[in-house]
């Protein structure tokens, strides 16, 4: 905010920047090691694909919704039409209102969805390959599974969008509320 922008603007941009300087790779290696890949088995080229695809995971999730935090201008999920429609349509757009159901909580719950899958898929070869773990062990657990198969690989795809789905949808409903908090505003102005 010293450099002239406003709050908005500040918050977005700092976030941003955090996220693409050092401070990603510093979380990867926490990311991984958490999950219980030793530095022993981590190789580079494992980290040219999980540091993007933990970018994707966090411009989809954390920046969406830090930008969208306490704001009540997002885009419905419902067109505006169904509010006045039949009685179901108006039903489906007040319960999209009062779960607040927008297009920045399916961007969420979908990319992060997308982008965890394939950091399951890197940590999974990691534990189980070490080393010697290669990029098309990688691509392989992430197009089939554990069992190598097109139906493992979909399980395994379904059972990470039911955790997103979750986890999305109560980040987003919670990010949607609005918070009084006078105690804060002297700061922020």
């Amino acid at each position: 905010m010293g450099r002239g922008q406003t709050y908005e603007e500040a918050q977005a941009s700092s976030g941003i920047a955090m996220l693409l300087t050092g401070l990603v790779f510093i979380e990867a290696v926490v990311e991984l090691r958490g999950c219980g890949v030793a530095f022993a088995q981590m190789t580079a080229s494992s980290f040219l694909i999980f540091i993007p695809a933990l970018i994707g995971r966090l411009a989809a999730g954390v920046l969406l919704q830090q930008q969208k935090t306490g704001k009540d201008d997002s885009a419905p999920l419902v067109p505006l039409s169904w509010k006045e429609g039949s009685a179901w349509q108006a039903q489906i757009y007040n319960l999209s209102e009062k779960l607040h159901l927008d297009n920045e909580a399916l961007v969420t719950i979908g990319g992060t969805t997308v982008f965890q899958h394939v950091l399951n898929g890197i940590t999974w070869v990691l534990l189980t390959r070490g080393k010697a773990a290669t990029l098309p062990d990688i691509m392989r657990f992430i197009v089939g599974g554990m069992q190598g198969t097109a139906l493992s690989g979909i399980t395994q795809f379904g059972k990470t969008l039911i955790m997103r789905v979750g986890f999305g949808f109560a980040w987003n409903w919670c990010s949607s509320q609005k918070l009084d908090m006078p105690v804060f505003d002297p700061y922020i102005k």
